[in-house]
């Protein structure tokens, strides 16, 4: 009679339990990584909102602006009073997280009107290559793009 013996069964058993073991923490671990993503491209476009919005109700009589800058230390976002000298906000993006294409100095919103140059700025994921963009158009709220043509739908 030809069969396996306990100990070839048990071996296999072992042998996908660890498979399986190992399967499970890499696919965590890739979870983890899209959730932090997300959330701060979230942040990032909440931040544009609020600078934005400072700007149209005119807070403290000034023009508001963001950066996005990528440096050897990593990436940040700054939100700016009045000119890049005046930092009013500066928040610290995850290591792994980079800016694509950021624009050059600051964007800045007009007092009141809430309008500046229409742009985009990407948000990249070292990690597993993921590249969504914030899209900044020139008189309305900015918005989550998965292109950099920045189109709603």
């Amino acid at each position: 009679m030809k069969g396996f013996t306990l100990f070839e069964t048990v071996l296999v058993l072992i042998i996908l339990s660890f498979i399986l073991g190992f399967g499970f923490y890499y696919f965590n671990q890739l979870s983890q990584t899209n959730f932090i993503f997300e959330e701060n491209l979230k942040i990032t476009l909440n931040f544009v909102q609020i600078t934005r919005e400072k700007s149209l109700l005119g807070e403290n009589n000034s023009t508001w602006g963001i950066g996005f800058i990528n440096s050897s230390t990593g990436s940040y976002i700054q939100i700016v009073k009045d000119s890049s000298s005046n930092l009013y906000l500066q928040y610290d993006l995850p290591k792994n997280l980079i800016f694509v294409n950021p624009p050059s100095g600051y964007i800045f919103f007009e007092k009141f009107t809430g309008k500046t140059t229409g742009t985009n700025v990407g948000l990249k994921n070292k990690i597993n290559n993921a590249l969504k963009y914030i899209c900044i158009p020139t008189s309305s709220s900015p918005f989550i793009s998965p292109s950099s043509t920045c189109s709603r739908f």
